[in-house]
């Protein structure tokens, strides 16, 4: 399920967890598709509700993917 997030990031959601009665744990693919590289920070995703962040890697080269994991509070 397709993102949206910046002009210059393909942001998907791959899978959701939801089998923890206080978590719920989601998978994106991150793809950088602007024509230069892109830096990554963990605190670029955390908002209300978001514990933690786990970037695959934190610079895309043009082209190149990613997995991010965020942690979330199960309401």
């Amino acid at each position: 399920k397709p993102v949206s997030l910046w002009k210059e990031a393909r942001f998907t959601l791959v899978r959701r967890y939801e089998g923890h009665p206080r978590w719920i744990i989601e998978a994106y693919l991150l793809t950088n598709v602007s024509e230069g590289p892109m830096v990554l920070d963990e605190r670029e995703f955390l908002t209300e509700g978001v514990a933690a962040v786990g970037l695959e890697q934190t610079i895309l080269a043009p082209g190149e993917a990613a997995t991010v994991r965020i942690v979330r509070e199960a309401k």
